[in-house]
């Protein structure tokens, strides 16, 4: 991963990104997503309802942020996710150092 080719967008995520990611990230959730919930209908509701904030390596989404807001609600909003994959944790680690 170069940190020059890290783009980030909004929505553009279509559910096969999101589920790619999600299933890649899996065990780096406590305990693992998929002992929590089915991966691919995550993603599919996610895809379809949240708004999403993303980190793409090229055509590879690396980082995702999923908020469901609730227009009956007023301003509420809920964070469903905030994932990474470990490439992009590591970078982050080593720029710390």
């Amino acid at each position: 991963m170069n940190k020059n080719n890290i783009t980030y967008q909004t929505k553009a995520a279509a559910e096969k990104d999101i589920f790619s990611h999600l299933s890649v990230c899996n065990d780096s959730f406590l305990p693992p997503l998929n002992e929590r919930v089915d991966i691919y209908s995550y993603a599919k509701k996610i895809a379809e309802n949240a708004l999403t904030f993303e980190a793409w390596d090229e055509s590879t989404l690396i980082g995702l942020i999923a908020v469901y807001f609730n227009a009956d609600a007023g301003k509420s909003a809920f964070i469903t996710n905030v994932s990474v994959t470990k490439n992009l944790w590591v970078w982050a680690l080593l720029r710390c150092y």
